[in-house]
């Protein structure tokens, strides 16, 4: 009978361990991001890719199934796929996430649940570890340190953030981590195998149909894999794979075609596009940094210094090491030269990547980064297995005292990351339950609600809260703007307004509360402004 292998078992602990974190602070979440309906949204509206589509909220009076309808699968609606499509065809992202999420929506119509992002997110961490700690075995030749790099990305912040953030991003790091599995098998492993060539292939395609990004992502990965090669000699080895990529790139296009339009002909691109100064693309470079550090480091700086030290040491370590085998006549051992040129690639990439997506993207925030997160780990595993191993511990301690050593390590990484998951954890969403509550108990009257901005789209994030009115009236927060809602507000039951000017109740609350021929109005009691990135606040405008 064969002995269960016990890597094995210790990475099935480890990564049920990381499941059930993630568990804990999914259970823990109260609401949604702005995007994460905007998820729900594209993924499950009927051909209404916003809810300001085509007009819909201007000179109208909006009611409750307006909103279900929108964030939620009608029913007979199910496996509506052509509508995704349509919807993402006017949106400024690819397909292939939102396709997921209307597939599983379908399955409960006339509900919307976290549960229905957030479960497949996990499936997808899931899939990151495997491929991770695949990758790992091949770039890292003792099979016990091969657990480092999925023990320091299942136990880091971004793994729990990306878990129970219902957007596309853990798919994206899924689809990095596979390309980055097929181009080291690619280059040292088989370069004919049609096998090899197929997953090359695939998972560049599925990747594009994640996230844009991933074209920026690739670009790198071929360049560069290319490069080596041609210094290798490998011109045909080369040209092969220059040719997969490109074929990937035409297969994408002709199956999404508005691929072409969003990356280069919509407005959500002209910020990348924009002539920023050097210094404002240096300072959000920065900027990204520093979240990231909040997101792999645990929230430490010395910890991410830790990591760049131990990187820039082993690298260092390691053309000494081949250089001198070489000057000495010795046989270089393929392994260690493969591992050591896969992870200095690996690095070029995951720099180039990091540096021109913060730059270009249109917010400063580590969701558009983290695509390398889990490549990252890996450089840094790989560097610290690398370092241990060069200082020969494993022939100066027993077995014993060395399995102590690793399993206190682990367990020592293991609280670290639990530590730093406490107070670095995003998408939360803290106080969503309570700004709901207060919404309900003020709609126990006859309460309408204005949304009163510039940016419709920030009404989106009220879109679960604006189903408990009996009536929404959007328009823009000027005298012409109020009037025309005041001209469509034809009851005498109170007023809760939405609106991201935090300024409001000195500029047009008090005209609006004149023209309704009252001087009871303030904050909505026991609503807050949360951190969904719309500063929406709710004030009580008392008319009956």
């Amino acid at each position: 009978m064969k002995l269960i292998n016990k890597q094995h078992v210790v990475f099935g602990s480890m990564v049920l361990m990381q499941i059930v974190l993630i568990l804990f602070w999914a259970f823990r979440k109260e609401g949604f991001h702005v995007d994460e309906l905007w998820t729900f949204g594209l993924a499950n509206s009927l051909y209404q890719p916003s809810l300001f589509w085509n007009g819909a909220m201007d000179g109208t009076v909006l009611r409750p199934d307006f909103f279900k309808s929108y964030l939620q699968v009608d029913p007979g609606e199910a496996f509506r796929f052509d509508s995704v499509i349509y919807n993402l065809s006017n949106d400024a992202h690819p397909p292939l996430y939102f396709l997921i999420i209307h597939a599983i929506c379908s399955f409960f119509p006339g509900t919307i649940s976290k549960w229905y992002g957030i479960i497949p997110n996990i499936m997808f961490f899931l899939l990151i570890q495997l491929v991770l700690y695949s990758l790992s075995r091949r770039i890292i030749s003792n099979s016990d340190t091969a657990l480092l790099p999925p023990l320091l990305f299942g136990f880091s912040p971004a793994a729990v953030s990306f878990s129970i953030y219902i957007r596309m991003y853990m798919l994206a790091m899924l689809a990095v981590i596979v390309c980055c599995y097929f181009q080291y098998r690619y280059l040292f492993e088989n370069s004919r195998d049609p096998k090899i060539l197929i997953g090359v292939f695939l998972s560049a395609f599925f990747g594009y149909m994640v996230h844009y990004y991933m074209f920026i992502t690739m670009f790198f990965i071929a360049l560069f894999t290319c490069l080596y090669l041609l210094i290798k000699h490998s011109y045909t080895s080369a040209l092969i794979y220059g040719c997969v990529i490109i074929a990937s790139v035409l297969v994408a296009f002709a199956v999404f075609p508005n691929a072409v339009e969003s990356m280069f002909g919509n407005g959500y691109t002209s910020g990348a596009k924009s002539a920023l100064p050097l210094e404002a693309r240096a300072e959000r470079v920065l900027s990204t940094a520093l979240l990231s550090i909040n997101d792999l480091a645990f929230g430490f700086r010395w910890i991410a210094f830790l990591y760049l030290v131990i990187v820039i040491v082993a690298l260092f370590a390691g053309f000494r090491s081949l250089r001198r085998q070489r000057v000495d006549g010795a046989i270089v051992e393929d392994t260690k030269a493969a591992s050591l040129h896969s992870v200095v690639l690996l690095s070029i990439v995951s720099l180039c990547f990091y540096f021109v997506s913060a730059a270009v993207s249109p917010w400063i925030s580590s969701r558009y980064v983290c695509f390398v997160y889990p490549v990252l780990c890996l450089i840094v595993g790989w560097a610290a297995a690398a370092l241990v191993e060069s200082s020969s511990i494993e022939r100066r301690f027993s077995n014993v005292t060395l399995s102590f050593v690793g399993a206190a390590t682990m367990v020592a990484i293991a609280m670290l990351g639990i530590a730093g998951q406490s107070s670095n954890v995003l998408y939360l969403i803290a106080g969503a339950e309570d700004n709901l509550s207060a919404v309900v108990n003020e709609c126990e009257g006859d309460t309408d609600a204005f949304f009163i901005s510039y940016n419709y789209f920030k009404l989106t994030s009220k879109s679960i809260e604006a189903q408990n009115f009996d009536e929404v009236i959007a328009d823009v927060p000027t005298e012409e703007g109020i009037e025309s809602a005041l001209g469509r507000y034809d009851d005498d039951g109170d007023i809760v307004l939405y609106t991201d000017d935090p300024n409001a109740l000195s500029t047009f609350i008090p005209f609006l509360a004149n023209r309704l021929g009252t001087d009871e109005y303030g904050p909505l009691p026991g609503y807050q402004v949360i951190q969904d990135e719309t500063d929406c606040m709710a004030y009580l405008i008392k008319v009956s």
